[in-house]
């Protein structure tokens, strides 16, 4: 079966990958956090626009991660036009992070995998974590809300 969603396209817009040096690094530690946005085209309802950035970064001082940087990839997708529209968002906002972070995942390996400093395995994320909670929903309201106005 196809999914209701497929994408379009897919950049990367930002990868910027940074060995630390030294004996302190900790292997088990590399992922420091993700922004992600999905908005939809204002031309097409069915297309939807997707950034995901993710850090890589320490965990604390006594954690180093074997790697520190920023990787961003924006991607477009379609939505099929029987999908409901009460579900579209969260639908978009999980498979669109799901496919997004696995390009990311898949790109931090394969050039860390070619580095002297071995290879970097960003952990597997329960898609659920796209989807924003309705606290994050409220703030981006009030964000729009306060477009409007200007």
């Amino acid at each position: 079966m196809i999914s209701p969603i497929q994408r379009i396209s897919q950049k990367f817009t930002h990868i910027e990958i940074i060995p630390n040096t030294g004996d302190d690094i900790d292997v088990e530690n590399q992922w420091g956090g993700h922004s992600f946005v999905v908005e939809h085209s204002e031309s097409d309802p069915q297309v939807w626009f997707a950034r995901l950035s993710v850090q890589l970064k320490d965990k604390d001082e006594d954690h180093k991660a074997p790697y520190h940087g920023v990787v961003e990839v924006v991607g477009q997708f379609k939505l099929d036009n029987d999908f409901p529209e009460e579900t579209a968002s969260d639908m978009m906002h999980m498979n669109a992070g799901a496919i997004l972070y696995g390009a990311i995942r898949e790109i931090v390996y394969s050039l860390t995998s070619r580095s002297l400093h071995n290879e970097a395995q960003l952990p597997i994320l329960d898609a659920r974590c796209f989807i924003p909670s309705a606290e994050d929903e409220k703030v981006e309201e009030l964000q729009e809300a306060e477009k409007n106005v200007q």
